[in-house]
C-alpha cells in the first residue's frame, strides 16, 4: 500500500477512547462535546474518524485520520482535544498517536496497543486491544489518569478503490 489522500482511500476508525471519561463529561452541569473536521459521534462506537491516509512500513503499516473533537468543562478548567489520530502498527504491536497542540507541534503518543490486523478480505481492518495511555497521554489528562491506565479498544477498516473513470463515448457506427 502507498501513501495517498486522494478520493480513492476509504475507511475510518471507530473508537469511543474512555467510556468513564465520556460519562464524566456529560454529567458536568457545562460539561461539552465537539465532534468536527471528519470526525462524529457515533451511537454505537462512541467517534468515528476519516482516514486520511495508509501506507506500508518496514516493519508494518501507518493509518492517518481525520477528525477533531474536543471536551470542556469546569468553567475552562476542562480541556482536552484528541485531533488527527495515527496508528502506526509495528507486527503485533501498535502506537496511537494525535496531533500536537500547534501545526509544528510533534505528533503525541497517546498509547500503546495489540494489534489483530486482517487483509484477507477487500477492506484493511485493524482491532486495536489492550490500548494502555503513554506517559504524554497522562500529561495531556493532567495526570488524572496515570501512565499504563487502560483505554478502550478500537477498530479500523480502510481501503483503496478505483477512482471513478469517465467512459470513452461509443463509436456511432452507419
Amino acid at each position: 500500500m502507498n501513501t495517498t489522500t486522494e478520493t480513492g482511500l476509504a475507511g475510518r476508525l471507530a473508537w469511543s477512547m474512555k467510556q468513564s471519561f465520556l460519562r464524566y463529561v456529560a454529567r458536568l452541569s457545562d460539561g461539552r462535546c465537539s465532534a468536527t473536521d471528519g470526525a462524529e459521534p457515533s451511537e454505537t462506537e462512541g467517534f468515528t474518524f476519516e482516514v486520511s491516509a495508509m501506507q506500508a512500513t518496514n516493519h508494518g503499516l501507518s493509518l492517518a485520520f481525520r477528525g477533531d473533537l474536543r471536551f470542556s468543562g469546569h468553567h475552562g478548567a476542562l480541556f482536552l482535544r484528541i485531533a488527527d489520530p495515527a496508528i502506526l502498527v509495528d507486527g503485533p504491536h501498535g502506537t496511537l498517536s494525535i496531533a500536537g497542540g500547534d501545526a509544528d507541534a510533534p505528533r503525541v503518543p497517546l498509547a500503546t496497543f495489540t494489534a489483530a490486523v486482517d487483509s484477507s478480505g477487500p477492506a484493511l481492518r485493524i482491532a486495536g486491544t489492550g490500548l494502555m495511555l503513554t506517559e504524554a497521554g497522562s500529561e495531556l489528562f493532567i495526570g488524572i489518569y496515570p501512565p499504563g491506565e487502560p483505554l478502550d479498544d478500537f477498530t479500523v477498516e480502510a481501503a483503496h478503490h478505483a477512482p471513478a473513470s469517465t467512459a470513452a463515448e461509443p463509436a456511432l457506427s452507419h
